[in-house]
Formats: structure tokens, C-alpha cells, sequence
């Protein structure tokens, strides 16, 4: 069994604007992946900090391997690293950049062990110790960045947003190398805004909106609580909207979602059509990311989430308030207990 590595108990930060973090309860163990998702503004890289001993919270505790901890416990802090959405780099070559952390720890220098790292990240340490950050790709920085971290060795990693701005060959590596930390027991909590890339390297996946964290591995959960409808089916009503789900067994306390890759997007609404759900949305979001494009769509307490291509973006014309119709089969329902 994992051991706990992080927790968060009663955590709450507020800022001078109407924007506050509470969150009651989060536990992080050993071994795991941890993703963390929402949209701009919700609370992710302060809470991310706020686990990482980077920011004090304005009440609650965080506690390190199950003893309290705070931004002042330097000892425990050096179990702890923390990769920042916009690396900070010195303007010198990129072997200063891997000595200097090692200096300010007064710890010793060994040249094997950055190359080791190094290599992991698929760097010839050879040409790359020699360049300066000015010469690096954003991928490239972001992979330097993960380096200086993981040179103190580290039980606890935390990323902001390791995937923003880097092009497919780091974001390979990244993830491969992440896999291998897993494998090595560390404890790994990353936040994200790209959601594809979490349910495929995340173990647990909780969603951060307007400074709450709600315990969600999938996004379009529809939650529990569906009624009987007909043979097979079943609904639940999103205030003037309802929304029809099947199972081939009836759902007992169980909760629905709706794979996004399994929600279209029409232009006029689809006549003589098998699926169940033909709903009039307006889109509240497009989000392009590196392969394909995150639409948010709204209507009334119904929100949902389609993933399309970028070919189809086009195509279709989509801007914000735009006025669409989303379809889905009643079978693409997925269920969680």
C-alpha cells in the first residue's frame, strides 16, 4: 500500500480580489500521478504552491509525510521540488544553470549524476552543458527546468503546467520520463490544462474551479442520480434539459460521463438520427491545444466538453456565444460507481 506522501486539511487563501482557494481535504501518496484541471483563474498553480511549501495558506495545514509543515521548514522542503510554468533560467551555459542550485545548497557537485539526468531527458550532455538558455527551445527549457529539480533528487515533485508550449518531442519525453519517477515511488502532482494528456498519465484527476476541488477523473460528468425512462434508458433533467443515458444494467448510486470525444458538434440541428441527444448549446470556450481543440459548451446548469479538430474549428466557425447543436447516443454513457 502507498504511503501518504502530501495532505491538505482545511486549506484556505484569499486575495485582495474576489477570488479565494478553499479546499477541505486532499491526499497525495507515493508512487501515484496526481492531475489537477480547470480553467483560468480557478485556483490550480496557488494551490500547486500552496502543496509545495511555495506559498502559506491564510489558514489549515499541509503535512509532509504525515507531519505539519510550513513555507519555514527548510528540512523538510528539500524532500520537495517545484517546476515552474515558465522556467527560471540563468542567462549563462546550462551547466552553470545545473551547478548554481547545487551551490546554494552548499551540496557537492557530481558531474555523473547531471549527466544521468540529462540523458533521461534525451540531452547529449556533451554539446548541451555548452549552450545558453537563449539557444533552447521552449520544450527544451522546460526539460532543463524538470533537470535542475530532479539533480537534489527529490520524494515529491510538483509541475505547473509542464506540458504548455512545447513541442511533441519534449512532451514524449516528459511523459515518459514522469512514468519512470512514478515506477521510482516518488510522488508526483501536476496541473494542466490539457485534459487529454492527463487522463493518459494521471492516476487521480481532481478539477479546480472558482478556488473549489472537486474529485472528477473525467470531465462531462453528468453525476449520479438518473432516473428510469424506458427499457435500457435512463434520465436526469439539467434544469429544462434532459439529458438521456442507457446501461445495460440499472444504475445503483452510480455516476454518469460522457467520454468528449464521443460529442459532436452540428451546425443545424440533425433530423433522422439514432441518437438519443440532440441538445441547442451555445459554446462558452475554445481552447486549441497541440492536436486537437477543447469546445466548452453551455446551457442552462448543463455544461459539457467536445475535443474536434482543428480542420473542424474551421469548418465549423465556432466562436464564443455561438449557437450549435450537440449530439450524443445514449449508449456513449460510461458509468462509475
Amino acid at each position: 500500500m502507498n504511503s501518504t506522501a502530501v495532505s491538505g486539511v482545511n486549506i484556505e487563501k484569499t486575495f485582495d480580489s474576489d477570488f479565494s482557494l478553499f479546499v477541505s481535504q486532499f491526499n497525495a501518496s507515493y508512487g501515484k500521478v496526481y492531475g489537477f484541471y480547470g480553467p483560468n483563474g480557478s485556483g490550480k498553480t496557488t494551490f500547486l504552491k500552496i502543496l509545495g511549501l511555495i506559498m502559506a495558506p491564510d489558514s489549515g495545514e499541509i503535512f509532509i509525510n504525515g507531519y505539519s509543515a510550513s513555507v519555514n521548514n527548510l528540512k523538510i522542503k528539500r524532500k520537495m521540488s517545484f517546476v515552474f510554468q515558465e522556467p527560471k533560467l540563468l542567462k549563462r551555459k546550462v551547466k552553470d544553470n545545473l551547478i548554481y542550485p547545487l551551490k546554494l545548497r552548499n551540496e557537492t557537485v557530481h558531474l555523473e549524476n547531471i549527466n544521468r539526468i540529462l540523458k533521461k531527458l534525451s540531452f547529449d550532455p556533451h554539446i548541451f552543458l555548452h549552450k545558453k538558455p537563449l539557444e533552447l527551445s521552449g520544450g527544451e527549457k522546460k526539460r532543463l527546468s524538470l533537470a535542475q529539480k530532479l539533480i537534489f533528487n527529490p520524494d515529491i515533485i510538483l509541475l505547473d503546467e509542464p506540458t504548455a508550449n512545447v513541442d511533441s518531442k519534449s512532451l514524449s519525453i516528459i511523459t515518459g520520463f514522469l512514468t519512470e519517477l512514478k515506477k521510482q515511488n516518488k510522488c508526483i502532482i501536476v496541473s494542466s490544462h490539457d485534459y487529454e494528456w492527463l487522463t493518459a498519465t494521471a492516476d487521480k484527476i481532481c478539477y479546480l474551479n472558482n478556488g473549489r476541488l472537486y474529485t472528477q477523473k473525467y470531465e462531462n460528468d453528468l453525476g449520479r442520480g438518473f432516473e428510469y425512462f424506458a427499457s435500457g434508458l435512463y434520465h436526469k433533467c439539467f434544469a429544462k434539459t434532459d439529458v438521456i443515458v442507457s446501461s445495460p444494467e440499472k444504475p445503483v448510486d452510480e455516476g454518469c460521463y460522457i467520454n468528449p470525444e464521443d460529442i459532436l458538434i452540428a451546425l443545424d440541428e440533425p433530423i433522422n438520427i439514432s441518437a438519443r441527444n440532440v441538445i441547442k448549446m451555445k459554446v462558452n470556450d475554445i481552447e486549441i491545444q497541440e492536436k486537437k481543440v477543447k469546445v466548452g459548451l453551455v446551457k442552462d446548469d448543463l455544461r459539457l466538453v467536445s475535443y474536434i479538430s482543428k480542420k473542424a474549428l474551421l469548418e465549423l466557425d465556432l466562436s464564443k456565444n455561438k449557437e450549435v447543436y450537440v449530439v450524443f447516443k445514449a449508449s456513449s454513457a460510461k458509468w462509475y460507481k
